[in-house]
C-alpha cells in the first residue's frame, strides 16, 4: 500500500449541479454553502486519510493523490467526496 502524502480535490462551482437542479437557490446562501462544503470535504478527507496534506478548492473538476490523477486511491477519495456531498448537511440557508 502506498503512503498518501497529498490529496487535492477541486470542484467546479456550478450552482445548479452543486445544489441540485430542484433546489430553490433563493433559499440557499451560496457563498456560505461553498465554504461549508469545502470544510466538510476537508474534514472527511482528513479523517479518512490522517497525515495527508489535503487541499479542497474550486477549480477544474479534479482529484489527485500524491500529484497523480490516475493514482490507485483516487476512486476511494472520490467515494469520500461523494458521501460528503450526498449528505447535504453543508447547505446553508438564507435568513
Amino acid at each position: 500500500m502506498n503512503t498518501i502524502e497529498r490529496i487535492l480535490y477541486q470542484y467546479g462551482p456550478d450552482d445548479a449541479a452543486q445544489f441540485g437542479a430542484d433546489a430553490d437557490l433563493q433559499l440557499v446562501d451560496i457563498t456560505a454553502s461553498y465554504t461549508a462544503y469545502e470544510d466538510a470535504v476537508l474534514a472527511a478527507l482528513q479523517a479518512a486519510y490522517p497525515g495527508a496534506r489535503v487541499s479542497v478548492q474550486s477549480g477544474p473538476d479534479r482529484i489527485s493523490v500524491n500529484g497523480h490523477t490516475d493514482h490507485a486511491d483516487v476512486p476511494w477519495v472520490e467515494d469520500v467526496v461523494h458521501q460528503t456531498w450526498a449528505a447535504f448537511d453543508w447547505i446553508v440557508t438564507s435568513d
